[in-house]
């Protein structure tokens, strides 16, 4: 991922095992909050993306007061409270 700002990723390859068509050369934050707006049922922003020198990313979604920052591979996470 070439990160082009807080909240711009942009999916230069896959890494792993991971493949899905359409997504190589996209801004993979967009993506993700199209997702969670298409659902209607969930009042979330993803707001930022780390990525790491592994070739990992973390999304950081926020919800209300808490902060949510999921790996993007495992989809396991923790949450930051305010």
């Amino acid at each position: 991922m070439t990160q082009k700002g807080l909240d711009v990723g942009i999916l230069v390859s896959w890494t792993k095992s991971f493949n899905c068509s359409g997504v190589v050369g996209e801004d993979a934050v967009k993506m993700l909050n199209d997702a969670i707006h298409r659902r209607g049922d969930l009042d979330v922003d993803v707001i930022a993306v780390l990525n790491d020198t592994t070739g990992e990313s973390h999304f950081i979604i926020l919800f209300k007061n808490v902060v949510l920052i999921i790996h993007a591979v495992n989809l396991k996470g923790i949450a930051v409270l305010f």
